[in-house]
């Protein structure tokens, strides 16, 4: 069988399909490791996806400088609050939010073009689109591909014009020196430098897996909390379902594997377990069975120290890298 597509992924998913199609698309998956990490990727879109059934509230998007400060854990805790309580009623800021939070959008290599909002416009208008994508695309462009942007191009313009330095001294600039951010969030936030690795052949931001699970697992338990406050059981169902698929579970042991700090350490083995309790709740006990979660939740103090390893960058996991 040939690689699945995105579409026929999506109604495998949603259990559109027939059972003997189902089941020859379950034997691929078995055995090819690239239409399995399409399933992830599709799962993870989901959970944050399924977090935005919550009420929609009436606040106006956040800026794409102020997704850039959130995305790089360089918000102060009040706006990160606010951000946060948006995300969970809005699907649209949701979605991007999880779509660069996925390392594959962050692996371009020099030579990819970074496009801005009126190219993905455009892109869209020409180019007819299934209904899922439709359903699922949102603006791509960000702060963050704006800044790489103009370091590329002030990188170039200095080694045309011949200043001295090293090549590595030319490749690192701050962005807060090359472009003014003119909202209330960009004159807050520190400086955060990009750096081009020698051979420019990545571009990484200024962030760990570990923050960006512990930005993950932030979200989903404030979900759980969210649901223990108006039980039902079909969002309970959606959020079991959607942590298997995203595979936050088997992700843990890697990052445990890369990870020293003791704290560190503790906060993934209590989520794995947390995890594990919530995929293992039966339907018809859901709502005691939320009763308990919360008070483990509460009881391991797992929001607080998601949101400290968030703000922090995961610093102990860079630096058991270095």
């Amino acid at each position: 069988m040939k690689c699945l597509d995105w579409e026929t992924l999506s109604r495998y998913q949603d259990g559109s399909l027939d059972e003997s199609r189902s089941r020859s698309i379950c034997e691929h998956l078995l055995g090819c490791p690239s239409c399995r990490a399409k399933m992830r990727a599709l799962g993870r879109a989901g959970l944050f996806l399924r977090i935005a059934l919550g009420s929609h509230r009436h606040v106006e998007c956040p800026t794409e400088e102020e997704l850039g400060a959130y995305l790089s854990g360089r918000m102060l805790a009040e706006d990160r609050r606010r951000v946060e309580g948006h995300l969970t009623g809005c699907p649209k800021c949701l979605h991007e939010v999880a779509l660069l939070s996925d390392p594959e959008m962050l692996r371009r290599s020099a030579g990819s073009p970074v496009p801005d909002r009126a190219a993905f416009t455009r892109l869209r208008a020409l180019v007819p689109q299934p209904s899922f994508i439709r359903r699922m695309t949102v603006p791509a462009a960000t702060w963050g591909l704006r800044a790489v942007a103009a370091v590329l191009l002030v990188t170039l313009t200095l080694g045309h014009l011949g200043i001295p330095g090293s090549a590595e001294e030319s490749a690192t600039f701050a962005v807060a020196q090359v472009s003014e951010v003119g909202t209330e969030v960009g004159s807050r936030a520190r400086v955060v430098e990009v750096s081009l690795s020698s051979d420019s052949t990545l571009l990484q931001p200024d962030t760990t897996d570990l923050a960006q699970f512990a930005r993950e697992a932030g979200l989903v338990l404030r979900e759980i909390e969210r649901i223990a406050q108006e039980p039902r059981r079909d969002s309970f169902e959606l959020v079991q379902e959607d942590i298997l698929n995203s595979g936050m579970v088997e992700g843990i042991a890697r990052l445990t594997e890369l990870t020293r700090d003791r704290r560190d350490r503790k906060f993934l083995r209590d989520c794995e377990y947390l995890l594990m309790r919530v995929v293992k709740v039966e339907t018809p006990e859901f709502t005691q069975g939320l009763s308990t979660l919360i008070s483990e939740i509460r009881r391991l103090n797992l929001i607080e120290t998601a949101r400290l390893i968030e703000m922090e960058g995961g610093r102990s996991q860079w630096l058991a890298g270095r």
